[in-house]
């Protein structure tokens, strides 16, 4: 962005500062959702390198707010008697939210990586035979609902401790029984590991996912995705994903629970 021209430093156009304040890796909602007009405020001061006059500041703010494609008003909340009580979000946020309910509602019941009963039964019964215990009345019903209801987005919440990954293993145990390819993703490398090691399942971390969507290899050749700690993964990075197993037919599996640690970057979508 240049700050200068014929005549000197100038001040940059309500685009250029646009441009820079709402960038999604760097700008106002870079890690929330929302912004105030006094954190818009700063961020365009901060955007004029050579300064701006406060009094041609909230103007020069309304006008960025302007700009096409950026930003959206936010319903009012709490009292209205004080100044700059506006919040908004950007629009990116706002498709990336919209895109996760559309892909949840429209792949219910999609028939995605779906087994008959007799198959779920008949992995039930290897997965506790080999894992040496019994599951409980309702973690069995999990692994059945997962492998037979066929929802191409599926999720399970339960605290830390109830037994997630061995879930995901007797599913697993259930994908090999008729051939289903399967695939983990976690935010971090360390958690990946951990899916693997619990579960069987190969993992790699969501940034190598998104690198390979971004790509062209994507989620080609895998039936069935799990995303481990799906709670901390951000809402942009879910909508690329959900998309994505939407274009190749993957199911995806998000374990989390929203009660518990929250994404880094804007985040809900699993909630």
């Amino acid at each position: 962005m240049r700050a200068d021209g014929p005549q000197g430093p100038r001040t940059p156009s309500p685009e250029e500062i646009a441009q820079e304040v709402f960038d999604p890796r760097h700008g106002l909602t870079a890690f929330d959702k929302e912004f105030s007009t006094a954190q818009l405020l700063a961020r365009v001061a901060d955007a004029c390198r050579y300064g701006v006059r406060s009094e041609e500041l909230e103007d020069l703010a309304l006008r960025v707010l302007g700009v096409q494609g950026y930003a959206k008003a936010l319903p009012p909340r709490g009292s209205q008697l004080m100044e700059h009580t506006e919040r908004y979000t950007t629009l990116d946020i706002l498709r990336a939210e919209r895109t996760i309910v559309d892909q949840a509602r429209n792949r219910y019941a999609d028939g995605s990586a779906r087994l008959s009963a007799d198959q779920a039964a008949a992995a039930l019964s290897v997965f506790e035979v080999s894992a040496g215990f019994t599951l409980g009345g309702e973690q069995r019903r999990v692994v059945e609902r997962l492998l037979t209801a066929g929802h191409g987005v599926d999720a399970v919440i339960g605290v830390a401790g109830s037994g997630k990954t061995s879930l995901m293993e007797a599913c697993r145990v259930g994908w090999d029984g008729v051939g289903l390819t399967y695939a983990g993703a976690s935010l971090s490398a360390v958690a990946a590991q951990n899916l693997y090691e619990g579960s069987g399942i190969p993992s790699r971390t969501v940034a190598a996912w998104l690198q390979r969507i971004h790509g062209g290899d994507g989620l080609t050749g895998i039936d069935v995705l799990v995303l481990d700690e799906a709670v901390m993964t951000d809402d942009r990075s879910l909508a690329v994903l959900l998309t994505e197993a939407a274009r190749t037919g993957t199911k995806v599996i998000g374990i989390g629970d929203p009660q518990q640690l929250q994404a880094i970057g804007p985040g809900g979508g699993f909630a």
